[in-house]
């Protein structure tokens, strides 16, 4: 499941590699641009210290 609470959660917890490669699941070049645009939303909902901080780990 793709939501806010994943994604930090994610971007704390897994390796470069894994990370990667879940980007890659959640966002494959098939997706409908409803369900594509609701990722998009949910990574937007993320201020920047929360990115920041997340990715400086």
């Amino acid at each position: 499941m793709f939501n806010k609470k994943t994604l930090k959660r994610n971007l704390v917890e897994m390796k470069n590699k894994d990370l990667i490669n879940f980007l890659k699941k959640e966002f494959p070049p098939e997706q409908n641009y409803a369900t594509l645009n609701t990722k998009i939303q949910v990574i937007k909902s993320l201020s920047h210290n929360d990115l920041s901080a997340e990715l400086q780990g």
